[in-house]
């Protein structure tokens, strides 16, 4: 049984399901949508049969403990073999992944500035993406601000590898970001609204990746010069480009970041 069915198992004995929420409060854990007629149905731990918690509390868990030996500087892989594994029950998404392999200071770090209520404005979601799908996008500035020149596809693979090198999300470029990020999303706030970044109604990633970093990465822009720029960048056909299809291939990506910068500036 992997982790994530010990923590079930745990959370079952224990009555409540999840951590409680930010006023303390905990669901309860009933076992539910099972059949009618089983003798389980909306059963809590508590509320079982004698025999049947005996048998429970007498049960042994096992877990798979797994380890990248070489290469030593990362352990990509386990990111890999967990995301094959990740089969039944609820699939997790490959941010949710990362949080279990990668855990250290960077999990809560991105949590926090993900709940930026403009942020969350930005991406036209009125409370966090239950898969985290926005905590990824914070991951995905925070690794190509201030060293984009140093991206390789897949992105998939170097946000891995950027998790892992900054767990502790303690170096000057992490404090530095943790600053810049609220500045950056405000003055999107002012300079183009809450609703940018969607070429053709919906939000496009790539076009939000190209102007958020370059924000973050220069200080001095303005909300005038950023509504300028933005407008002249989304009438560039080379920027266009860069923006549909394979979007994530290492040409495209710095290709679309630098026209970014060389419009705001």
């Amino acid at each position: 049984m992997g982790s994530k069915g010990c923590c079930l198992c745990f959370f079952f004995l224990e009555g409540y399901f999840g951590q409680p929420d930010k006023n303390g409060k905990r669901q309860v854990f009933k076992l539910t949508g099972l059949s009618e007629k089983s003798p389980f149905r909306n059963k809590t731990f508590k509320s079982l049969e004698d025999k049947y918690q005996r048998k429970l509390r007498s049960s042994v868990l096992r877990a798979i403990n797994i380890r990248q030996l070489t290469p030593t500087e990362n352990s990509t892989s386990v990111f890999h073999i967990f995301e094959r594994l990740n089969t039944g029950g609820t699939t997790l998404k490959p941010q949710e992944i990362r949080n279990a392999v990668f855990r250290g200071d960077i999990v809560n770090e991105l949590k926090l500035m993900n709940a930026n209520p403009q942020w969350q404005k930005i991406l036209g979601l009125t409370k966090p993406d239950k898969n985290q799908k926005d905590v990824e996008l914070v991951l995905r500035l925070f690794s190509l601000y201030r060293q984009w020149d140093e991206y390789e596809k897949p992105m998939k693979e170097y946000l891995n590898t950027q998790m892992k090198r900054n767990r502790s999300f303690n170096t000057p470029r992490a404090s530095d970001f943790r600053q810049r990020f609220p500045v950056a999303v405000q003055l999107v706030v002012d300079g183009l609204g809450t609703k940018p970044f969607r070429p053709r109604r919906v939000i496009n990633a790539a076009v939000l990746e190209a102007v958020m970093v370059t924000v973050l990465e220069n200080a001095s822009i303005t909300p005038e010069q950023l509504r300028v720029g933005y407008e002249e960048l989304m009438n560039d056909e080379a920027f266009i480009r860069t923006t549909g299809g394979a979007t994530t291939d290492t040409r495209m990506v710095k290709d679309r970041l630098d026209l970014a910068r060389r419009h705001f500036e």
